[in-house]
């Protein structure tokens, strides 16, 4: 904001840094948000479909109320409220009651940097958990910008904002599908197994019917309906990860979740993006459903480890 305020323009370079930086604080927030829920809620499957929706919402309200703010108050004014924002939510973080945590004196700082990775590498819940997400990373590379604004131009003949609806249908299924979790949680919980397979088997029978139906108002639909799906299990997958690590250790594997997360998507990005310039936006979608399929079964055969 400084900077903005001072040199009424950023080079792109230092923008480029900024965004690394904010990128990487993200990283820092992201696990430890999931990680903090068990030490504060007894109900871990409400506490999360609580996060989840609320979070959705925010963005769902923030993007548009974002772009409204920048296009009637300008950049720099937009920016000093974002900062506000900031400010006000730390300040509110300082309210959170403080939580009981066991310090193990005897650790050194490599053994902290590593102790995510020894977890990951020694429990076959997690090893497993961590395989299945990588099919269900590289099927959701479908949906980002560069890939399905392929799908609404050629196949839908669209333009580029007829994908910001599709976002906004996609918020609005999380949203609806988080309430509907936090109403049933404990129906939801019961068998982890089930309430993770059946959304993932949706899911890619929705994949499949978006490109036999190409129709515009269809697809609004069908992007709520996956919205809604990936919820659903997002939320026992949560409730699976508290319930199997220790609370000590919880936000250490969290964060190599993240990094494998991030990176397996960076590298999946580049391949679909590949896939759908030589092979065509079809092939892209059933390859997306094949994997949920893959992970489908991938979760039948361990079924135990999520019980």
């Amino acid at each position: 904001v400084g900077m903005f305020i001072v040199m009424k323009s950023v080079p792109p370079l230092v923008m480029y840094l900024f965004v690394v930086v904010i990128s990487i604080l993200d990283g820092f927030a992201a696990p430890v948000s999931y990680a903090i829920v068990p030490r504060y809620a007894t109900d871990l499957g409400k506490a999360n479909s609580a996060l989840s929706m609320s979070g959705e919402a925010t963005q769902l309200v923030g993007w548009g109320l974002g772009g409204l703010l920048f296009a009637t108050i300008g950049l720099l004014s937009t920016t000093l409220i974002i900062l506000l924002l900031y400010i006000i939510s730390s300040f509110m973080m300082l309210f959170l009651p403080d939580a009981e945590v066991e310090v193990l004196e005897s650790e050194a700082n490599l053994d902290i940097l590593v102790k995510g990775w020894k977890s990951v590498a020694r429990d076959p819940r997690l090893r497993l958990f961590i395989s299945a997400n990588l099919f269900e990373i590289f099927s959701n590379t479908i949906w980002v910008s560069s890939i399905i604004l392929v799908f609404v131009t050629e196949l839908l003949n669209k333009t580029e904002s007829y994908w910001g609806y599709s976002n906004t249908a996609y918020s609005i299924g999380i949203i609806t599908s988080g309430l509907i979790t936090f109403r049933l949680s404990e129906e939801f919980l019961a068998v982890k197994w089930k309430s993770i397979l059946f959304p993932l088997v949706s899911i890619a029978i929705v994949t499949l019917a978006i490109i036999l139906f190409p129709n515009a108002q269809i697809f609004l639909f069908f992007s709520a309906l996956v919205g809604m799906l990936s919820q659903l299990k997002e939320v026992p997958e949560s409730v699976f990860l508290q319930e199997t690590v220790e609370e000590n250790n919880l936000v250490n594997v969290y964060s190599v979740i993240e990094v494998i997360s991030t990176l397996s998507f960076s590298v999946f990005v580049l391949l679909m993006s590949y896939i759908t310039e030589n092979f065509g936006i079809t092939i892209s979608f059933l390859l997306s459903a094949i994997c949920l399929i893959l992970e489908a079964i991938l979760i039948y055969i361990r079924r135990d480890y999520l019980k």
